[in-house]
């Protein structure tokens, strides 16, 4: 089984990030960025290389980026990953463009199973799975935890969030994008990173210029700020109060929604307590 993994630098998030607004992008404060690989990209390399331990195989890395994004291939390879290939641009593009290059790449080396995150640290959008299945007219299955192949289909466990799991099958070759909790990832040394000879990995040019209109600027990021606070609602005073009443009410926080109260137990118990609440609510008088 030939099984792909799409992996991408990141900004070390245990940085100060902060918002370039001329690129819109996350960008390090640091006169000396440090970078690592994407958390959930190194989930789904852990996927990959359980996987071909138990079904025999290989793994190709493949990375979109500039020569210093080579360093995860380099942590690829010392893993056990068998080869790698670099897309080599300075350019970063969006996710329909990711994909579009990619997809070029992954079409030569025709792998049974493409695995990546489902979202960059960074960017954080979770399209280019999406547009890469597109690209390859190959089925997707996004979100998930757990990732098995039996025969010809592989059975994936996608969250859907709440402590809920959806298991489904889908058929080789297919795209299949893994969050964080997928696989512990197994600690790759400075000694093994060392030892791996740069030669091993492929460079590819990534030439935007291939592709069409539609492709190199199909989403572009307008605007990129802190999460909007939204305040706590609180309901409205009653309208026939005086004045006097609803401007006290507004300065002490506005006027406190009622709770429930339930009740259980036998008929006559339960009447009962019905009747003591709205004797205390005085609408029952005695």
């Amino acid at each position: 089984m030939r099984i792909a993994v799409c992996l991408k630098q990141v900004p070390d998030a245990a940085s100060t990030l902060v918002i370039d607004h001329a690129t819109m992008r996350v960008v390090q404060a640091e006169p000396e960025p440090v970078y690592a690989l994407n958390p959930p990209d190194r989930s789904a390399l852990e996927v990959a290389l359980r996987l071909v331990g138990r079904h025999g195989g290989t793994v190709t890395a493949v990375t979109l980026g500039p020569s210093e994004s080579e360093a995860v291939l380099i942590q690829a390879l010392a893993r056990g990953a068998d080869g790698a290939v670099h897309l080599v641009g300075r350019e970063e593009p969006d996710a329909p463009a990711k994909a579009a290059l990619l997809s070029q790449v992954l079409r030569d080396l025709a792998p049974d199973l493409i695995l990546l995150g489902d979202r960059s640290q960074d960017a954080g959008d979770g399209q280019v799975s999406a547009w890469l299945a597109e690209a390859l007219a190959l089925p997707l299955v996004a979100g998930c935890v757990g990732v098995k192949v039996e025969g010809s289909v592989v059975v994936a466990e996608r969250n859907l969030g709440r402590g809920y799991r959806q298991v489904v099958t889908c058929p080789l070759p297919a795209v299949v994008a893994v969050e964080t909790g997928a696989a512990d990832p197994c600690y790759v040394s400075v000694y093994a990173r060392s030892r791996v000879s740069a030669g091993r990995v492929r460079r590819v040019a990534a030439d935007l210029r291939g592709l069409g209109e539609d492709d190199a600027t199909a989403v572009r990021v307008l605007g990129v700020g802190p999460r909007r606070i939204r305040p706590k609602r609180l309901p409205a005073p009653d309208p026939r109060l005086a004045a006097a009443d609803r401007l006290q009410l507004a300065l002490q926080g506005g006027v406190s929604e009622r709770k429930g109260r339930l009740v259980s137990g036998t008929d006559s118990d339960v009447v009962k307590e019905i009747v003591a609440f709205l004797q205390e609510e005085g609408i029952l008088t005695t």
